[in-house]
């Protein structure tokens, strides 16, 4: 009896057993149906149900496996897009076509992508082109006008340091500019110089190269004009008392026509910093330097200063825009061998040896830098340019030295164009320097 017991008990535990196997089996075979194929498991599917041997799967495995992907990408952007039509039209476009429907292949496709049939049996090869391809090839067609507007000596200044450059977009580097007025105003001057274009605010300011900067009033620059400078000083203090006005010395030279600015709300007693030239004593000897130098005056003196600097400022801005318009129509309308020759002095440099002893720190050699800029037109009529600079241990900044440069300047000038018969001379025109009449 205890044996029969025994017996029954362990045919009961392999019952259970059995039970809980065959439970396996038919969970396994329930997800296996239900979960989606990867494009590799699929393709070993089809080879194993085809009953094909090893080498023969071999060879047709790849294309097994890229036609799966292929298919399970365009499922999967059908999924991703759902009712945007203009992108089902495209998506619909790039699957089917003559070729699908020859070989009867437009109900699987349907089944396997969730494409409809009529969709897929519809139309052509037609592929759609975006609105936003067609704002890109406006700003694409005036960014070589904004460029070169955005360049040119009126409306920015070139920044002079060896260290202010730029990478523009073609990873080319580009000496910085910085702006000599606000992107509004600038905006507003190249549509009145095209009237023909039409460009909003917002791509004229998406369209200025990284290497021209905004423009910043009393920042750190140098080689500035000091009445430009002064006029802004003047604006930064009168704003720090309350007075709305202008920061850009330019847009306020406009606003104070239609709007004169009411200097009530000034106190008494004004302390302000202008660019002058003193005389300073060092090591005993007496020299002439420029600095800001702060005063307090009276109300009433400073509101005379302000229309005296306004009058002289006026006059300095339309010398300026006078001057860069000639140049510009100079330029324009040059002729061939004929020269325009821009240059200046620039500031003395100290040469270092590249190994040098401790004590000749202390003999440092200067040398004169003189840049030069010559525009001309080659044989097809194209504006060139070519940069020189002229290294020179004479460090006075006389006349003579001009001539000097000048002499073995005008040789390399032949060797572009040995016809050349003028040259126009653009200089600041100092009469120690350039202007002076022994010189030519």
């Amino acid at each position: 009896m205890k044996h029969l017991k025994n017996k029954n008990e362990e045919l009961r535990r392999k019952l259970r057993t059995l039970q809980r196997r065959n439970q396996r089996s038919v969970t396994k075979n329930t997800n296996s149906h239900s979960s989606p194929h990867t494009p590799r498991s699929q393709a070993k599917n089809d080879m194993r149900n085809a009953g094909l041997s090893q080498r023969q799967g071999d060879k047709i495995r790849q294309q097994l496996i890229f036609g799966n992907a292929l298919i399970s990408e365009i499922s999967s952007a059908r999924k991703e897009i759902g009712n945007k039509k203009e992108q089902v039209k495209t998506l619909k476009s790039i699957a089917s076509g003559k070729i699908i429907k020859k070989y009867r292949g437009l109900n699987w496709l349907s089944k396997q992508t969730g494409i409809s049939r009529n969709k897929l049996g519809s139309g052509g090869k037609s592929i759609q082109l975006h609105s936003k391809v067609k704002r890109c090839s406006v700003q694409k067609r005036f960014l070589s006008d904004a460029t070169s507007f955005l360049e040119r000596d009126d409306n920015s200044r070139c920044q002079p340091g060896k260290a202010d450059s730029k990478k523009d977009e073609t990873g080319a580097r580009q000496q910085t500019r910085v702006l000599t007025d606000y992107l509004d105003n600038l905006h507003k001057k190249f549509l009145s110089e095209n009237p023909n274009i039409v460009l909003s605010l917002a791509t004229f300011c998406r369209m200025r190269p990284k290497y021209i900067l905004l423009t910043s009033f009393i920042s750190r620059s140098c080689c500035l004009c000091t009445k430009h400078q002064n006029m802004a000083l003047i604006l930064k203090l009168v704003r720090r008392e309350g007075v709305m006005v202008s920061s850009n010395p330019e847009t306020y030279l406009k606003e104070c026509v239609s709007n004169p600015v009411n200097f009530d709300m000034l106190p008494e007693k004004i302390k302000l910093g202008q660019w002058k030239r003193i005389t300073v004593t060092e090591k005993g000897k007496e020299k002439s330097v420029m600095r800001i130098v702060e005063s307090e005056i009276e109300k009433s003196t400073f509101i005379d200063l302000v229309i005296a600097q306004t009058t002289d400022f006026k006059d300095q801005s339309f010398r300026v825009g006078k001057q860069y318009n000639e140049i510009k129509k100079l330029k324009e309308n040059l002729p061939q061998h004929q020269f325009i020759i821009k240059m200046d002095f620039a500031e003395n440099y100290n040469c270092k040896s590249v190994e040098e002893i401790q004590s000749a720190y202390w003999n440092q050699t200067s040398v004169t830098l003189h840049p030069v800029v010559a525009y001309y037109r080659n044989t097809i009529g194209e504006m060139c340019h070519t940069s020189y600079v002229v290294v020179s241990d004479e460090l006075g900044h006389s006349s003579t030295t001009v001539h000097a440069f000048l002499d073995i300047l005008i040789p390399e000038i032949k060797l572009i164009d040995p016809d050349v018969d003028i040259i126009h001379y653009w200089t600041d025109s100092p009469t120690s320097q350039y202007r002076n009449k022994q010189i030519f």
